[in-house]
């Protein structure tokens, strides 16, 4: 299994996370995104498909919404069975009310 692990930052409660997760490989990818907070609690554990050569968009903070004690860092980690490198990812943070814009490449 290969895994690309981060940490994600949340200023503020109007902060808004983007991940942008792309397969690469000529084949459907499994993938599992994990969330956790900075205690190590699970906050959100996904397991999708992603078709060959796709990209998909998550808002991590709105899957977050209903679980409680998110806090404001944590950690994600992404999973995935294909080919090493097969799985890229991109996140991006941004907050229109407080004018703040923040990008990472992984």
């Amino acid at each position: 299994m290969q895994r690309i692990d981060t940490a994600w930052w949340r200023p503020y409660d109007s902060t808004k996370m983007l991940l942008f997760v792309g397969n690469t490989a000529e084949a459907p990818n499994q993938v599992r995104i994990r969330v956790k907070s900075n205690t190590g609690a699970p906050l959100q554990d996904l397991q999708l498909t992603i078709a060959p050569n796709a990209t998909i968009k998550l808002d991590i903070f709105s899957l977050l919404a209903a679980s409680p004690n998110v806090g404001t860092v944590g950690t994600l980690s992404i999973g995935y069975s294909g080919p090493h490198h097969s799985i890229m990812a991109f996140g991006s943070l941004e907050d229109q009310t407080n004018g703040f814009c923040n990008s990472a490449f992984d």
